[in-house]
């Protein structure tokens, strides 16, 4: 029994001893929203999105040369900086004043080449440099800068990483009837779905096509897709959230009364980047633009002769 309670006695001092431990430097992670999914924004020159302040707490020591080890962690995938990564020059701390770094200063650390890798790879980072959503947690632990020897606890911060909502087409309403007018003057409007950041709606840009649905037993949602549909009419990316096609419109195909076209939008950030889900796609939409000139309508119902 006294042997039990000496084992159990050492264990409490070994863990009080691991908690009491006092490192010489201290770090803290700061994360800016929105959380972008490229990861080379993380790190670019100017960007804010990732941070940390880091302190020499031991006033004992002047300075210190130290380096970090960034790890990005979420569900399946890891990205960590290599143990064997020495970057050609050291941060140095100065005792009692704290030192920011962000963009630009974590390059190194996120070069492909410097990263151990977890659920993705070297090709896959470098060819689209896009995280998969969900929840990640930003890590910085301070290393001596020769030895390799942690001297800072890990600081973490958990963000969750997301693409934004696709637009959504607002007029000419889906499935309806357009009035034609003389001269042409045909109005589009979108909007940004509900829960995307103000910041990024606003600073997107917009690729609006309209298609012609050339045959008549094609689905319209599918038409594009199945080669049933000839484009008519591109803006290019644009600023605005509507525009309108009239006769001034660099369009050489006009909307012929009594066909059924087919619209979408695309949506990409201020750097023209796919931040969005489907690829910043909108659902398709299609609208009949007015009944043919001198058309025949079938009579449906009731029957002829009917009583």
């Amino acid at each position: 029994m006294k042997n039990s309670l000496l084992i159990i006695f050492i264990g409490l001092l070994a863990v009080l001893k691991i908690n009491a431990q006092q490192y010489p430097t201290s770090a803290t992670v700061i994360m800016t929203p929105p959380h972008p999914v490229y990861i080379n924004d993380y790190y670019g020159i100017g960007s804010t999105a990732f941070q940390t302040i880091l302190n020499l707490n031991d006033l004992n020591e002047l300075t210190w040369d130290v380096r970090l080890k960034i790890t990005v962690e979420g569900e399946g995938i890891k990205l960590q900086t290599k143990q064997s990564y020495i970057p050609p020059v050291p941060i140095t701390l100065t005792s009692g004043i704290p030192l920011s770094l962000s963009g630009g200063d974590f390059a190194g650390y996120f070069n492909v080449n410097n990263l151990n890798l977890e659920g993705i790879t070297q090709a896959s980072l470098n060819q689209s440099g896009k995280l998969p959503e969900g929840l990640y947690n930003f890590c910085v632990e301070i290393l001596d800068y020769n030895s390799g020897t942690p001297i800072s606890m890990t600081s973490c911060q958990t963000v969750f990483i997301f693409f934004e909502p696709p637009p959504v087409l607002l007029q000419p309403a889906c499935e309806n009837i357009v009035t034609p007018s003389n001269p042409q003057n045909m109005y589009f409007a979108w909007q940004i779905a509900g829960g995307a950041s103000p910041t990024i709606a606003m600073n997107s840009k917009y690729n609006m096509k309209l298609y012609e649905v050339t045959s008549n037993d094609s689905d319209p949602y599918f038409a594009v897709a199945n080669n049933h549909a000839l484009l008519v009419y591109e803006s290019g990316f644009i600023n605005q959230t509507s525009l309108t096609i009239d006769a001034a419109s660099p369009t050489t195909t006009p909307l012929v009364a009594g066909k059924k076209y087919v619209w979408r939008v695309r949506a990409v950030d201020a750097d023209e980047k796919n931040i969005y889900r489907n690829n910043g796609f909108s659902e398709w939409c299609w609208f009949y633009y007015g009944y043919p000139s001198d058309g025949v309508l079938e009579l449906e119902s009731p029957e002829n002769e009917h009583i």
